[in-house]
């Protein structure tokens, strides 16, 4: 479609810090808010736009959450934060199991079929060079790469499940797919999305709730690294959008409409 992806810059839902194997330094999550120069133009067409856009109804929605069978740790902690304050969103969670990278090779013929053949060349050579794609010091990120890893090409194909879940579904006019690294979330999050989603234009494809920039740090309107989070975030206003231009990591939450994810 043509309206694109977009971005949220407000925190909904907050993840998890990152760690050892993965090598992270992030700490929470939330699109960053984008200065006059970086936005120009496209912001003023997207205000535009959402002007001439009206209000439809969004009311039929389903979510899920993406989470491994090795992982019921994972599974628990989520459920807790979500069922303190989203009743709504605890009514119509459904759980996708993830595809487990410890199961996965790149050799299999499967991967052939989804992933380019440029970028399985390059992890290859990252994985006999035993190479990390986020390394850090202490807080300090030292370097990141963005090469494939198989947890990652494991990522992607748990996402493609739960887009196939939000197309298939019999009334859903969108859908909201989590990972299960959510430590937080606001009351009535889904409130919080729907004020979004009926201010944007009618052809929007995705709205991401929580990211990382391209070096793999926390967006600058994320909550403070050094703040304590307790398992819910305060209220939100309707937090500002933004088209999304440049490249994104660690997505956990995001938000797809049904043509989108059909396509």
């Amino acid at each position: 479609a043509s309206g694109g992806v977009l971005a949220l810059g407000t925190a909904v839902f907050a993840g998890r810090a990152l760690c050892r194997r993965r090598q992270g330094c992030y700490d929470s999550l939330a699109a960053s808010k984008p200065g006059r120069a970086a936005v120009g133009k496209r912001e003023r067409v997207l205000v535009d736009r959402i002007s001439d856009a009206g209000y439809r109804d969004l009311s039929e929605w389903c979510a899920m959450y993406i989470n491994l069978e090795r992982r019921p740790d994972r599974r628990k902690r989520l459920l807790s934060v979500l069922s303190a304050a989203n009743p709504e969103l605890m009514a119509r969670l459904r759980r996708i199991e993830a595809v487990d990278g410890k199961r996965l090779s790149l050799d299999d013929d499967a991967l052939a079929d989804i992933v380019d053949a440029q970028a399985l060349d390059r992890a290859e050579h990252a994985q006999r060079r035993g190479a990390y794609t986020i390394v850090h010091n202490g807080p300090h990120l030292v370097h990141f790469d963005d090469h494939l890893t198989l947890g990652g090409v494991a990522c992607a194909m748990s996402h493609r499940m739960a887009l196939e879940a939000v197309a298939e579904h019999p009334t859903a006019s969108w859908g909201l797919i989590l990972e299960d690294d959510i430590v937080a979330a606001v009351p009535r999050a889904d409130e919080a999305i729907l004020q979004v989603l009926r201010g944007l234009p009618r052809d929007w494809d995705a709205v991401f709730l929580g990211y990382h920039d391209s070096l793999g740090a926390a967006h600058p309107s994320a909550l403070d690294q050094a703040q304590e989070l307790g398992e819910e975030l305060p209220c939100v206003e309707v937090p500002p959008v933004r088209v999304l231009t440049e490249p994104l990591y660690g997505l956990f939450a995001w938000v797809v409409r049904k043509e989108a994810a059909q396509a």
